[in-house]
């Protein structure tokens, strides 16, 4: 679970379905990762796992673009991460995902998706834009904003899951599920309505 790949721009499903998972080793992004780019027409769907190797290649039809990128271990490095015309969805299971520009548009973002995972993501600027963002699904996350915007149509904090929001960071919601921990030591908290379990 070693290796390097380093590319200049990276666009994950085009014309059809696309899924990335990395189990370790390093992966840099120079410019930007794309989740989902729209198509219409019968193409090649690439599930890659990332430690050296590229498996699977079997043909979908898609009417749109989806792109999946889990991450398990190792280190995941964009300067930026976007959905494309398509669905985006951004999953973190281990390792260490680090966007130096901070920005992040996504449709889902996960943090501890399966069951027995450990996922987090520390947001000290720039702007995370999710329409459901869930921390702590089936395994544990972790969501520390020190900075920045994180913009979220619908967050899903799970038993396991915690939220801390300090410092400058501004979190913006219409809906927060409360099943875990959500602590606001400082920054700004905007929700429009939620329920706490």
């Amino acid at each position: 679970n070693s290796g390097t790949l380093t590319t200049t721009d990276e666009i994950i499903g085009v014309n059809g379905w696309g899924v990335f998972t990395q189990n370790g080793g390093i992966h840099t992004v120079v410019g930007t990762m794309v989740l989902g780019q729209e198509g219409k027409s019968t193409s090649s769907r690439y599930v890659s796992i990332y430690d050296g190797t590229v498996t699977a290649l079997v043909t979908t039809s898609s009417s749109a673009g989806s792109g999946t990128y889990i991450l398990n271990d190792g280190t995941m490095q964009a300067h930026k991460i976007s959905a494309g015309d398509g669905a985006g969805k951004l999953i973190i299971d281990g390792g260490t995902l680090s966007v130096v520009s901070g920005n992040i548009s996504v449709d889902t973002l996960i943090l501890g998706n399966s069951s027995g995972s450990d996922g987090s993501y520390t947001q000290s600027a720039g702007t995370v834009k999710v329409g459901r963002e869930t921390i702590g699904k089936q395994g544990q996350g972790t969501y520390v904003q020190t900075g920045g915007t994180n913009e979220a149509t619908t967050l899903s904090i799970g038993s396991q899951g915690t939220y801390e929001l300090s410092g400058s960071g501004v979190l913006k919601t219409n809906y927060l599920d409360i099943h875990g921990t959500f602590n606001q030591i400082g920054g700004t908290s905007q929700i429009n309505s939620g329920c706490v379990d």
